[in-house]
């Protein structure tokens, strides 16, 4: 799983993102990697 961080905000305090949305976006990162992977022939061994 891509570790996917919360952008700051002008305060520097830490915007919310949602377990939800976090999940999602890393599926999303996972699903590319897969994609560019398979096309260069490179077998990714995901981390569970």
């Amino acid at each position: 799983m891509a570790k996917i961080y919360g952008k700051k905000d002008s305060k520097g305090g830490q915007l919310n993102v949602t377990e939800e949305q976090m999940r999602i976006a890393n599926l999303k990162v996972d699903d590319e990697i897969d994609r560019i992977a398979s096309k260069k022939g490179i077998l990714i061994k995901k981390a569970d």
